[in-house]
């Protein structure tokens, strides 16, 4: 039984002097695989919105789902999302 999922983001993103810095992030504590989905996509639409603010780009965006059952690490629902930056 999955006990909670964590979701480990990282984000990478190109600055207008051409430099390119990344940031990882965790979100402790989801219900379900679909919820971990939800809301990393939440995250990253606020987050390149907050990029081009500052006429950066997105450069990528990565996303573990962790699962997490009452002996740990659960491999089995554990996924992995790469989002295409358009």
């Amino acid at each position: 039984m999955i006990l909670k999922f964590i979701l480990l983001g990282t984000i990478c993103l190109s600055t207008p002097d051409q430099s390119t810095k990344c940031n990882q992030y965790m979100v402790n504590n989801l219900i379900d695989g679909p919820g971990c989905r939800f809301k990393s996509k939440q995250i990253g639409i606020r987050v390149k919105d907050q990029i081009k603010e500052i006429e950066g780009s997105m450069a990528s965006y990565d996303v573990h789902c962790i699962a997490i059952d009452n002996k740990g690490y659960n491999i089995d629902h554990s996924f992995k999302i790469s989002y295409n930056i358009l």
